[in-house]
């Protein structure tokens, strides 16, 4: 159990003191020396890892916003880390927030910190958006989206989805959402579709869906089987299977992108060297997953919108579009690959605003 010990702010480490101190005056240089070389700072859910990315996060202070900090408390809590809460005020969205920032040590250097609203952020009024991943794709796959909605004032959960199987993803999802306080706006990319669809059905907060080159199933209907009801899907050509053991013994097929296809066929408006890592990073999900059939169709009571992606070789567009029409979707099309969180967040993030705004109480 973690149990706060609520100290005074000078009583911080002084790395970490030197740390807030630096950020504030925008000096990047100082700010980075509190940090190992390996440290992990993870931002309103954008990762930055290593020496030159702390460094690209550090200068974002001040290059956006014009803003007032005052450090308002901080604790040793009974896990070992350190947390100090800022208060901020300022031009951003909602003029005002406070922020918890939550360090880990290695020796007198910071390791690791993780920087997320408080629960004063609740003052801004806006829905949660929960983001959910499909297959061969990551969480950071919405770190452009998260930081785009980060600063249009939006609190922000980019889910790890565990692409095991429909029902048991889905109820993974259903245990992030029971987490959520408040409104929630629920966005999946391509089979995240499918498990937020399923996942979301009856649950009390969530106001809109937003499905992002994905699939809105209907009951009975499988990722897989959607996939292939219209021409112009090349994924199928380009999956390698790998075997591997389940805790119950069965033997399962692991589906990967071909490392050399992945570009062309998943991400090919991403730049080649983003591209190579998603390749290389990404995560498999597990075949039977798409046979799945799903039980629950959320579109069918929660108002949706969908993105549609003309240059899509893993969903193709006229099966979005047909999706869509069938589900009186709200949709709007982008000249884009399925990648389309990773190539244009921006036009991801305004299209759930969009929903957000639709569906305010």
């Amino acid at each position: 159990m973690t149990i706060p010990d609520t100290i005074q702010p000078d009583q911080l480490p002084a790395p970490i003191r030197s740390y807030l101190a630096a950020h504030d005056a925008g000096d990047a240089d100082t700010a980075l020396r509190a940090f190992t070389p390996t440290a992990v700072v993870v931002d309103d859910g954008v990762t930055y890892r290593g020496t030159e990315e702390l460094r690209r996060f550090l200068a974002k202070a001040g290059a956006e916003y014009t803003y007032t900090s005052t450090l308002v408390g901080a604790q040793r809590t009974g896990d070992g880390h350190w947390v100090a809460t800022k208060h901020l005020e300022g031009d951003f969205p909602g003029g005002v927030v406070d922020l918890r920032y939550r360090f880990a040590m290695d020796g007198d250097s910071i390791e690791e910190l993780v920087i997320a609203p408080s629960e004063a952020e609740a003052r801004t009024g806006k829905p949660t958006v929960v983001l959910v991943h499909g297959a061969f794709a990551d969480s950071s796959s919405w770190n452009g989206v998260v930081a785009q909605l980060r600063r249009d004032g939006y609190p922000a959960i980019a889910v790890a989805n565990p692409l095991r199987s429909l029902d048991g993803d889905a109820q993974f999802l259903r245990d992030v959402l029971d987490t959520v306080d408040g409104p929630i706006v629920l966005a999946g990319h391509s089979y995240g579709g499918s498990v937020m669809s399923e996942a979301a059905d009856g649950h009390p907060r969530v106001k809109a869906l937003v499905f992002v080159a994905s699939f809105l199933l209907d009951e009975g209907e499988s990722t897989g089987e959607l996939a292939g009801k219209f021409p112009g899907n090349e994924l199928g050509s380009a999956l390698r299977p790998v075997p591997v053991r389940r805790p119950d013994a069965q033997t399962v097929d692991d589906l990967y992108i071909e490392q050399e296809k992945f570009r062309p066929i998943f991400a090919a408006d991403v730049p080649a060297d983003v591209a190579e890592l998603m390749a290389v990073t990404q995560r498999p999900i597990i075949g039977d997953a798409l046979a799945d059939k799903a039980t629950k169709a959320a579109w069918r009571t929660i108002p949706s919108w969908t993105l549609v992606t003309l240059q899509d070789l893993a969903v193709p567009a006229d099966a979005q579009r047909f999706m869509a029409e069938r589900a009186s979707s709200h949709a709007v099309e982008v000249d884009a690959s399925h990648a389309v969180t990773v190539s244009r967040p921006d036009v991801v993030a305004r299209l759930i605003d969009e929903a957000a705004r639709a569906t305010a109480a």
